[in-house]
């Protein structure tokens, strides 16, 4: 072959089929090399990059996902792999929104989160398998297979393990210890806390709750379908003789008398400041005595409690208190009834 210029070679056919050959210098020998393993086995690196496909690094799909659309973000194997004209839509995460087709604006971040969602719209998945069966719309699920057998719309679950089983719509869970996992086909239902769901009030089915609970799953509150509020009521207090009740006596709520005529004493400010928790200044709760005693009973302040009102409670009367707090250790016990 003659000597020719660089320059005067004809110009090859592109895309390169990788199987040209190229002549290099390896270790003082002149020898050939394909253009597919000019880089094998070797790091590259570039300004930039630019592909009119998705490109695979180590496995990982990097692009729009299937169908193209440019609105659409794909990272991970198999995420957003079997769309169509689905827009708006990010999946990042082995097997995110995996079936999504035509859906639009939705999230899937997490390994298989939205997996089964193939026309749903403006869904939010976060987390390992959340919102995995969801086929619906206008949902989130935020948290480790938080959401996971949803099918409909209109659900909100924070929290791993939150609506794990949950197929009633317009829910809302929000906590740890799988807020809301036992609740099945209720709807329209709020969780705060650690409450499941699978006991009283909800019961698994039961619709248009409101529950605050705390971490371990304990009920404080609860309103109904109709707008009737619960909460939690200690055993009430019983006193037959002249004593000085504990803090925890005056916050279990109700005082029961009985016997002749005696006087029954506050605990401390302090005290009491310290048997609350630590509530908060200008907040207040209820304290009732009902006297099924003989005679009169008395009720006296101590040291950081004042008092607004009559403390006698004449014998077969019931009497109803406001107990505020006005600074640290600091109350005001006022009779309203």
């Amino acid at each position: 072959m003659a000597d020719t210029k660089i320059s005067a070679l004809p110009a090859s056919t592109t895309p390169l089929a990788g199987t040209e050959v190229l002549p290099i210098v390896q270790s003082g020998v002149t020898a050939k090399v394909s253009v597919a393993n000019l880089t094998a086995g070797r790091a590259v690196s570039a300004l930039s990059l630019t592909t009119t496909n998705d490109n695979s690094v180590n496995g990982l799909t990097v692009g729009r996902g299937a169908g193209a659309v440019s609105t659409n973000t794909a990272v991970g194997a198999s995420a957003l792999v079997s769309n169509s004209s689905g827009s708006m839509d990010t999946a990042l995460g082995s097997g995110a929104l995996v079936s999504n087709t035509t859906g639009s604006s939705n999230v899937g971040a997490g390994y298989q989160a939205g997996y089964l969602n193939q026309s749903g719209n403006q869904n939010t998945y976060l987390g390992s398998q959340a919102g995995y069966s969801g086929l619906g719309s206008f949902n989130t699920a935020i948290g480790y297979q938080a959401g996971y057998t949803s099918t409909v719309n209109n659900n909100t679950f924070i929290g791993y393990y939150c609506g794990q089983l949950t197929t009633g719509t317009k829910n809302t869970f929000i906590g740890v210890n799988g807020s809301g996992y036992l609740v099945t086909t209720g709807e329209k239902n709020t969780i705060i806390g650690g409450y499941q769901g699978g006991t009283a009030p909800i019961s698994a089915t039961g619709s248009s709750f409101v529950v605050l609970s705390d971490g371990d799953g304990n009920i404080r509150a609860t309103y109904n379908a109709t707008g009737v509020g619960f909460y939690v009521q200690a055993a009430p207090t019983s006193k037959s003789t002249t004593a000085t009740l504990t803090a925890a006596e005056v916050l279990a709520g109700i005082l029961n008398t009985t016997g002749t005529s005696y006087t029954v004493t506050l605990p401390l400010g302090s005290d009491l400041d310290t048997g609350t928790g630590g509530m908060a200044t200008d907040s207040a709760f209820t304290w009732n005595v009902i006297n099924t005693a003989s005679g009169t009973i008395t009720v006296a302040a101590n040291t950081g409690i004042t008092s607004l009102g009559t403390l006698t409670i004449a014998t077969g009367v019931s009497a109803a208190f406001k107990i505020r707090k006005t600074a640290a250790s600091t109350f005001v016990l006022y009779r309203v009834s």
